[in-house]
């Protein structure tokens, strides 16, 4: 097995409510903070993005048959990360029966709209792996120029974008003569209960929340015509 180590130094304790927990993982995407064991860290932007996609890992260790983990031994120790995979010689556990009886996932055009450049490389690594052409912009302005000069048949895009929100976006991209035969998912930070009607309203097909779950995209993207 593979363990991959972090160790991170900690700061006073956000303001704001931590909107994504991981086990004794919790990160304020916000204040741009995260804390472990209740020990709150210090983070610059590229450790603040491992941190989201730590958050967000224990869907894809499922994926990968690992895990991940997180501990603190109190204030001013810092804190670990352990992540743990199996390596190519491993024997990784048989697939269900219902998981080998699928037919191969379409290849899709995906276009990802996410201002966090680390987490839009995720997605990017993560869909690519699963066959699907794929292509990353990080404004609102660069999803609707690449929309106008490229067909794709879905687009991920991030709420909380820096200069058109993500409603505006999708209602614009809908606007379009070819507009309604894109398959729009928006992703969120916040799981506010008005959220979802929002995004409806604005045109989107469905809402993810952050940390991205990866097997629900994943029926999402299998499901014909986006039913």
């Amino acid at each position: 097995m593979a363990r991959i180590h972090a160790v991170l130094r900690r700061s006073r304790p956000p303001d704001v409510p931590t909107v994504i927990r991981a086990g004794s993982l919790l990160v304020d995407t916000a204040a741009r903070q995260a804390s472990v064991d209740g020990v709150v860290l210090t983070l610059r932007p590229k450790e603040f993005a491992l941190l989201e996609m730590l958050a967000a890992a224990p869907g894809r260790m499922d994926l990968h048959h690992g895990r991940v983990g997180a501990h603190s031994d109190g204030p001013g120790k810092g804190a670990t990360f352990t992540v743990v995979l199996p390596t190519a010689g491993s024997t990784a556990p048989p697939r269900s029966r219902s998981t080998a009886a699928r037919t191969a996932p379409r290849r899709l055009a995906v276009l990802i709209v996410e201002d966090n450049e680390d987490l839009a490389a995720t997605y990017h690594t993560l869909l690519e792996r699963q066959g699907h052409r794929v292509t990353s912009v990080h404004t609102g302005t660069a999803a609707l120029t690449a929309t106008g000069t490229e067909a794709f048949d879905v687009v991920l895009c991030d709420l909380g974008l820096p200069d058109i929100d993500g409603h505006t976006v999708a209602r614009r991209m809908r606007a379009r003569p070819d507009g309604e035969r894109l398959r729009l998912i928006a992703v969120s930070g916040f799981s506010r209960g008005t959220d979802r009607a929002l995004s409806r309203e604005a045109g989107f097909d469905a809402q993810l929340n952050k940390p991205l779950p990866l097997t629900e995209l994943t029926e999402i993207l299998e499901r014909p015509d986006g039913d």
